[in-house]
């Protein structure tokens, strides 16, 4: 069994790797926004989020880790269309 120090430590690179690709996934939804500016496409696509999280979730084991999952890319889309929103909305 691995000692609760090397477990934090393990802990720590995959929180900044998640923070490192959250950043990333943020970076790309401001370039979806501008898009959607542009093309006048608008921010919230119901189906495209449906058929996102479906897809995430798949890849979960058990029902738990799919709620977890679930959960999370719900937070993470609504980010994702916060960041979006700001980029519409500039220079009206």
């Amino acid at each position: 069994m691995k000692d609760l120090t090397e477990i934090r430590a393990e802990l720590d690179k995959i929180d900044s790797e998640i923070v490192k690709l959250m950043l990333e996934r943020l970076k790309l939804s401001g370039e979806v926004g501008e898009y959607k500016k542009i093309s006048g496409k608008k921010v919230y696509d119901k189906a495209r989020e449906e058929e996102k999280i479906g897809t995430l979730t798949a890849m979960a084991e058990d029902e738990l880790a799919k709620k977890y999952v679930a959960d999370i890319y719900e937070h993470i889309l609504n980010y994702s269309r916060e960041a979006q929103y700001i980029i519409m909305t500039e220079n009206k």
